[in-house]
């Protein structure tokens, strides 16, 4: 990434957990003011490819090449677990759906970010499905043995909003109260 246009960033921020102070958002693209970039985002959410291209820098990225801005994942929110194991993973997988981790790589200097997207046995062998993205932009889709990789002490980080909460709940009810019920019935 060579250049990143942040709009319409809250002006202050008083919602960051441990803080007891108002922060000031400078509204440049700076090192340090990157980091809550998350907050922009989660404020006015973000929109796809078609909208926006990614292959050019728009010379007016507040406007949409296909008519109206529709915004995706607007007013979500970050969780994040650390010292995750596989058995954490799996839960966070199937209560907010795909999950980030950045992982060591051997031979690189920096962590590299990836994004699991589920598990499938094969003939015995547990096989994670993630996708990784390269510090080039390359991203691939990659299948890695459980049993290849140290899936321990791993830093996730999950995103969801209301629905999703919404989602755990109603989840959390059918498995307590309706499947019991139906049991009774076989």
């Amino acid at each position: 990434v060579s250049e990143v246009t942040v709009k319409n960033a809250p002006k202050e921020l008083t919602d960051v957990p441990g803080f007891n102070e108002t922060v000031t958002v400078q509204q440049t693209c700076s090192a340090g003011d990157l980091d809550l970039l998350t907050y922009s985002t989660s404020y006015n959410g973000i929109v796809d490819t078609s909208c926006i291209p990614n292959t050019v820098v728009p010379d007016d990225a507040s406007k949409c090449q296909t008519g109206k801005m529709s915004p995706i994942l607007k007013g979500y929110k970050t969780g994040e677990v650390f010292n995750a194991d596989l058995v954490t993973i799996k839960k966070l997988l199937q209560r907010f759906g795909a999950v980030h981790l950045n992982v060591e790589e051997e031979g690189e200097e920096q962590l590299l970010p990836i994004t699991v997207l589920g598990w499938e046995i094969d003939d015995g062998a547990e096989y994670w499905i993630y996708t990784q993205t390269y510090y080039d932009g390359e991203t691939e889709l990659v299948w890695i043995d459980s049993d290849d990789y140290d899936f321990t002490g791993l830093d996730a980080t999950v995103f969801f909003n209301g629905a999703s909460v919404v989602r755990a709940v109603l989840s959390a009810i059918v498995a307590t109260v309706v499947i019991p019920a139906l049991l009774l019935f076989w």
